[in-house]
């Protein structure tokens, strides 16, 4: 049977990614002149604003939200674990290594942001760490997730990382997958096949009592591409 959180569920999932991300704002906009400047390129900085025609104030706006962008990642990608954990009492973080497990020890999961936000040199410990939960914890399957794949396809296949120091893949294991986001949402929290897309719905209904900005055609269009990109 299909899931589907409510939306007061959803409305509090996302006020808490938006206050965090307002605080980060607040705090990085109190002096972006002084974030700028340190270890600025003098000789760069006026080549960039004669050849763009930028002012000052157009060159310092953009630091407090790119600042804000850098350090809000980590808390984004524990909200998708905390969604997880909100489906209901089933779910767990585990004892160690990974991000969230079923309680009965069925399923114990690592989710990341994007497909590339660990360095490829660097899968290898995801797939000895998934091995560890499956080999002394107890678990009977693991799954590596990403929610933002490299293109439109979906992802789900044996997850069998290169060791760059070996020259060699990690060995095929049919209890060690990589899966996209979409596909494991979909599988596991909806358990249904557009299970992932009608939340991204909701989550734009919901958006609207925090604000108007996807009111505008201009801006709703942009993001029907956004999710184009991913077929979210």
């Amino acid at each position: 049977m299909s899931f589907q959180f409510s939306d007061d569920q959803v409305f509090s999932w996302m006020e808490n990614s938006l206050n965090k991300y307002k605080d980060l704002f607040s705090q990085n906009n109190i002096n972006p002149q002084e974030s700028f400047m340190d270890k600025v390129d003098p000789f760069f900085t006026m080549m960039k604003m004669i050849a763009l025609g930028l002012n000052k104030d157009q060159l310092i706006s953009p630091i407090p939200i790119n600042k804000s962008d850098k350090s809000y990642l980590n808390f984004h990608g524990k909200q998708w674990e905390n969604l997880v954990l909100l489906k209901d009492e089933h779910w767990e973080e585990p004892p160690r290594l990974l991000d969230v497990a079923k309680k009965d020890k069925s399923l114990v999961v690592e989710i990341k942001n994007k497909h590339n936000t660990v360095k490829k040199s660097d899968l290898k410990d995801i797939y000895d760490n998934m091995k560890i939960c499956l080999e002394e914890d107890g678990y009977e399957l693991s799954i590596y997730t990403y929610m933002v794949p490299l293109n439109a396809g979906r992802v789900n296949k044996l997850f069998t990382p290169s060791d760059n120091q070996s020259g060699t893949r990690r060995p095929s294991n049919q209890k060690i997958i990589e899966m996209d986001g979409a596909t494991f949402f979909n599988q596991y929290i909806f358990e249904h096949e557009n299970g992932f897309s009608d939340f991204i719905d909701q989550m734009l209904e919901v958006s609207f009592k925090f604000s108007d900005i996807f009111k505008s055609n201009k801006n709703s269009d942009f993001l029907s591409e956004l999710r184009d990109l991913y077929n979210l």
